[in-house]
């Protein structure tokens, strides 16, 4: 392996195209929210990201959610297990569970933001 390959490996390039040149704050959250050529590069840790403040939200949210969304939160989110053995186990589709995963995702972050 060539020096330039295990100096950059791991590193990936953003899009380069200009509309993602400039960003600002309302930009890259809209961004992160709807634009599905970002969401390869996000990477979400509730598990050590979430503060002792917001877990007493967390734990009521927690008690609203559908069982499909709980197995996401606690099965996937916290104990780590892949998106590949919940389809096994639940019998759901993986596109199902994955929209659901950044839908549970987006209703968290707005509990914790309250």
């Amino acid at each position: 392996m060539s020096a330039y390959k295990r100096r950059n490996m791991g590193v990936i390039s953003l899009p380069t195209d200009i509309e993602y040149r400039n960003w600002s704050k309302d930009l890259t959250k809209w961004k992160i929210e709807n634009d599905s050529q970002l969401a390869q590069y996000l990477v979400y840790d509730l598990g050590e990201a979430a503060a002792w403040d917001n877990l007493v939200a967390l734990k009521n949210e927690a008690k609203k959610l559908s069982q499909l969304e709980q197995v996401i939160l606690f099965e996937h989110l916290l104990e780590k297990k892949t998106i590949t053995q919940l389809v096994e186990e639940c019998g759901v589709p993986r596109i199902a569970l994955k929209r659901l995963k950044k839908q549970l995702l987006q209703k968290l972050r707005n509990v914790m933001e309250k």
